[in-house]
């Protein structure tokens, strides 16, 4: 009786697997309808360039900490462009990391600052100067002549464009008044510190006070720049790719900036590194060495 049953068992298992079998082999032979059109895939143009400007790499022997408004007119940026080279197809987006290498790691790092702006050139909207208020003949310094032309512009006797209407109200008040002249006394005397002022680089005359030479710069004469928000390194990493950061040395990667190209564009960025102000003296005989990276994907 048990070996009876058994037999059977072991019969309808064959029976069902040659079942499953068949029934599998007809519907793989079988077709019901088929695909009007193949399948295709074609890729686009995605490839981008980086060039460097004339500044060179950022290099700073012998720094020390400063604060933003110094490090912004007294150092030099690194400078370099990035081009969507396609002439036609889709945009690329692109990411800007400053990344440490490997070889010489720093505790200088948690203390170094840094901004990244577009560079743009006067008359483009966002873009600012920073000039010595009071500085209405551009000439970097407050002396008694712009004092005197002042006075002038409070009876009328004397016409300002837009940007010296701006540096004119040293006072900051919205007017143009002897008060401002009477300030500009005061500086002039050594009684008073002199004061920055922004102004807008898409005003009228703005290009008077617009110097690209960089021994000028800590007289109150200034290259564009669009203001922004300034950034501790340690703020952002950026999770770079293991085997990148093996072929390029690096150690670790801090994100700087995204952005997007059409095909044709490019953008321009300078970027200022310096050490925070608030650094203290474990800063001291400190090496930092960094490289930028550009990344594009689609």
């Amino acid at each position: 009786m048990r070996s009876g049953y058994k037999i059977t068992l072991g019969i309808l298992t064959i029976m069902i697997l040659v079942t499953i079998t068949v029934g599998t082999s007809y519907s793989y032979y079988s077709i019901a309808s088929e695909q009007a059109n193949p399948n295709e895939l074609a890729t686009t143009c995605f490839e981008i360039s980086f060039s460097e400007g004339s500044n060179g790499s950022i290099n700073l022997a012998a720094t020390y900490p400063m604060s933003e408004e110094s490090a912004l007119t007294r150092l030099n940026p690194y400078n370099f462009t990035i081009t969507n080279t396609c002439s036609s197809g889709a945009t690329t987006n692109y990411i800007v990391t400053l990344n440490t290498l490997t070889a010489s790691p720093s505790n200088l790092t948690s203390y170094i600052n840094y901004k990244l702006n577009t560079v743009t050139s006067a008359g483009t909207a966002n873009a600012k100067i920073r000039v010595y208020g009071g500085d209405v003949n551009a000439d970097g310094a407050i002396t008694d002549d712009d004092r005197q032309l002042i006075l002038s512009r409070v009876t009328n006797s004397q016409l300002f464009n837009a940007i010296q209407n701006e540096i004119a109200d040293v006072d900051n008040d919205q007017f143009i008044t002897a008060s401002d002249a009477a300030q500009i006394s005061r500086i002039v005397s050594d009684s008073e510190s002199p004061i920055y002022l922004e102004a807008d680089a898409s005003l009228d005359g703005a290009s008077s006070y617009i110097k690209s030479d960089p021994t000028l710069n800590g007289l109150g004469l200034y290259v564009p720049y669009l203001a922004g928000t300034t950034s501790r390194l340690t703020a952002s990493q950026y999770d770079l790719n293991s085997t990148v950061k093996q072929e390029q040395g690096i150690d670790t990667s801090y994100s700087l900036a995204t952005g997007t190209l059409n095909p044709g564009e490019s953008v321009t960025y300078n970027l200022y590194l310096w050490i925070d102000e608030s650094a203290t003296n474990d800063v001291m005989n400190q090496n930092f060495t960094g490289r930028v990276l550009v990344y594009s994907y689609m």
